[in-house]
């Protein structure tokens, strides 16, 4: 069973277009849809913001049901002055911007050797996320480090700490290293698809949400159907 995490509701109801659903779980407000895409089991759920939501669910999913893959979907924001509105980012390695034990047990922050809070993506779900991507769209596709915290990154001194000490993110959001830290947890292989919202560093980049939004559904509920066709 595959289990499919995404962060919006208008993200959910998206891939819910190509799913043959089946039954439906209240899981306290927060429904898990059962069914099948492609003639493969899924069990498909939204994580809400923030990095305890998107860990309690994660949980909730693996500890339920037999999930043998993790794919997750949503926005982010870029970190790089040369990327542009809807790229894709692919996970290669994810982990938390706004945790810090350096100073009590001497754990070095960024995405360096030592550090124990370092996800990696499968490299295979990477590969045919890779090839699903670039089959549906015309917007550039990336594989890298992907960074998440429990704020949006805006303000000037939290780009800089980020860029400093995180020099390899591609982008940040609010729950993909929840989910890479979960699925850590349980041996199962996960792969995070972002497609960039506005790109921090730079002015003048952002798009109507209304208008971002609606692309950005649509292409990862596409994105979706074929990654899960593709997976042997």
């Amino acid at each position: 069973m595959i289990g499919i995490l995404g962060a919006m509701d208008v993200e959910i109801e998206a891939i819910l277009t190509h799913t043959q659903v089946k039954e439906i779980h209240d899981n306290n407000g927060l429904p898990m849809y059962y069914g099948t895409i492609e003639g493969k089991d899924v069990v498909i759920a939204k994580t809400g913001c923030g990095t305890i939501y998107a860990s309690m669910i994660t949980t909730q999913l693996l500890e339920r049901n037999p999930i043998t893959a993790l794919v997750n979907i949503g926005t982010a924001g870029g970190l790089k002055e040369e990327e542009n509105v809807l790229d894709v980012i692919i996970s290669d390695r994810v982990t938390k911007h706004d945790f810090d034990t350096s100073t009590v047990f001497n754990t070095p922050v960024g995405f360096n050797e030592g550090n124990p809070h370092i996800y990696k993506a499968d490299t295979q779900l990477v590969d045919v996320a890779v090839k699903t991507m670039e089959s549906l769209s015309d917007s550039r596709v990336f594989v890298g480090d992907i960074v998440s915290g429990d704020r949006f990154i805006c303000k000037k001194e939290d780009v800089d700490f980020i860029t400093t000490h995180f020099p390899s993110a591609l982008c940040g959001d609010m729950e993909a290293v929840s989910v890479g830290q979960v699925a850590k947890q349980y041996g199962v292989p996960f792969v995070v698809v972002r497609s960039l919202s506005d790109i921090t560093v730079k002015e003048g980049n952002e798009m109507q949400f209304e208008q971002y939004v609606a692309l950005a559904s649509k292409r990862s509920a596409d994105f979706v159907k074929e990654f899960i066709k593709a997976l042997k």
